[in-house]
């Protein structure tokens, strides 16, 4: 069994990013307003996020060796449709984890990834996305420092950490004036790390 403390973060960052985000339910046209910084809709950054558990959680059930397919969220859903759909993402996602192979390492673009590897990945993805439609909604959000913390150190292993740990995830996502256009996961099991900074090429 991979590690349970994983696929808690994995609930609780889904679980703060929905009771944020539950304000603006009711508001069904603002979730067509930009993300944030990204051009997508704030309904296409939560159907993003979803997609992104269900496929890691798919890559983890199966041993993937390879990109398998899975069924996507609508991205024209009614926002308790969207948040709700996160939450089950969430949910596979962490019931992967918990049922892996602690020795397994599988299949990302971006590299072999094992159980933790694939859970930071999917608390990286619902934190940040998370930030980008509530910026979109005009809502409050600083998630937690700890799973912020948590995820900087198992896939921005070169990132130094500071007072504000949700300012550099964001830096370290490409995100405000500090930053990374060329930021990379490390997806690998940690001690595997020789101490490099990944990086993939910025076009231009």
């Amino acid at each position: 069994m991979a590690d349970p403390n994983w696929a808690r973060m994995v609930s609780e960052s889904a679980d703060y990013v929905c009771g944020v985000l539950s304000a603006a339910a009711g508001r069904p046209r603002s979730w067509d307003q930009p993300a944030g910084t990204l051009t997508w809709p704030c309904r296409r950054a939560v159907a993003h996020t979803t997609d992104c558990c269900t496929w890691y959680a798919a890559l983890l059930a199966r041993r993937a060796s390879g990109d398998v397919e899975v069924g996507e969220v609508s991205k024209q859903a009614e926002p308790a449709v969207l948040l709700d759909a996160l939450r089950s993402g969430a949910a596979l996602l962490g019931a992967a984890v918990i049922a892996a192979d602690p020795d397994f390492v599988g299949w990302h673009s971006w590299g072999p990834a094992d159980a933790t590897g694939y859970a930071g990945m999917g608390c990286d993805e619902i934190l940040v996305h998370g930030g980008d439609a509530a910026a979109g909604l005009g809502l409050d959000y600083r998630p937690p420092a700890q799973l912020c913390e948590a995820v900087l150190r198992r896939l921005f292993p070169w990132v130094s950490v500071g007072e504000d740990p949700w300012a550099d995830l964001q830096a370290a996502n490409g995100r405000g004036a500090a930053a990374d256009p060329g930021w990379k996961w490390f997806t690998a099991p940690p001690g595997t790390w020789d101490g490099s900074v990944r990086r993939q090429p910025v076009p231009g």
